[in-house]
């Protein structure tokens, strides 16, 4: 196995945990900030939980599914959540477990590696997959998505300046040209320009309320 800059080589099997037929309230063996970190399943169910502050991962009871703790870079001292599904297709989805929540990294349609996912851990990248969200917008939805992926963030890529975060995002996302319209036809009638300024805006808002937060809690 190559090594990996951020994640453990240390991981805990929930598959194991969970087990296949049974019923399961119980707290994974994460460290003293993550305490209330909790697998639940039904004995007749097809899918198991993974519950951090209030909040839920669904996770196929028949995928390989195991939580690896972060233990270098901005993240340091989260955890990640990998399930690799093995009912017949290849896809892999991967979870950022933070002490307020938890934000999806990424729902992949192939096999990845813990190398792949380890690169995910980078400020770099999380910067160019939040600038993807921001750049695409959704006609039929009134609530984009980017709203919800943005307020799962964890507040420390707002706190730590050597992340400098916010700022490669802004980069990134007009680098990006464009926004990626959904449903893709007849966008000629759509002014994407206030698409995109609408997208900007919300992160400098979002971003300045993230570090006004930590000013009062500091």
């Amino acid at each position: 196995m190559k090594e990996t800059k951020y994640l453990s080589v240390k991981s805990i099997d929930v598959k194991k945990l969970v087990g296949i037929n049974q019923n399961i309230d119980e707290r994974l063996p994460l460290d003293e900030n993550f305490t209330e970190v909790v697998a639940k399943a039904k004995f007749d169910a097809e899918h198991f939980f993974v519950e951090i502050a209030r909040k839920q991962i669904p996770c196929k009871k028949a995928s390989l599914t195991e939580v690896r703790k972060v233990t270098a870079g901005v993240f340091k001292n989260c955890y990640v959540l990998i399930e690799h599904e093995q009912d017949g297709k290849e896809k892999t989805n991967v979870y950022l477990l933070h002490k307020d929540g938890f934000v999806t990294l990424a729902e992949s349609k192939k096999e990845l590696e813990l190398v792949d996912v380890d690169t995910m851990l980078d400020s770099d990248y999380i910067a160019y997959l939040t600038a993807h969200k921001l750049n695409t917008f959704d006609l039929g939805q009134e609530n984009q998505t980017y709203k919800h992926f943005c307020e799962k963030l964890p507040q420390v890529l707002f706190t730590d300046k050597k992340a400098n975060f916010v700022d490669s995002v802004v980069k990134k996302f007009f680098s990006m040209g464009d926004v990626n319209l959904i449903p893709n036809k007849n966008n000629r009638f759509v002014k994407t320009q206030l698409c995109k300024a609408e997208a900007y805006n919300f992160f400098e808002d979002f971003s300045q309320e993230r570090m006004h937060d930590m000013h009062i809690g500091g």
